[in-house]
């Protein structure tokens, strides 16, 4: 299957890259996000990435962790 990759988030810390395969994203602790982060400051669900007109927005999605 060819997916249209829009981007990729690139660790600062290193690490594998992770490509933007989907116009909205979530990022959280959940093993069901899109990009899980299993770190204890992460909320389950804690922001969504979404692609809108060739731009990368993130919108806090009021997460107890700020």
């Amino acid at each position: 299957m060819n997916r249209k990759v829009n981007g990729e988030l690139v660790p600062t810390g290193g690490g594998d890259t992770v490509p933007l395969i989907r116009e909205v994203m979530t990022v959280g602790r959940r093993e069901s996000s899109d990009i899980p982060l299993r770190f204890p400051d992460i909320s389950g669900v804690h922001c969504q990435l979404y692609f809108r007109n060739g731009y990368w927005y993130v919108r806090d999605l009021n997460s107890t962790n700020g």
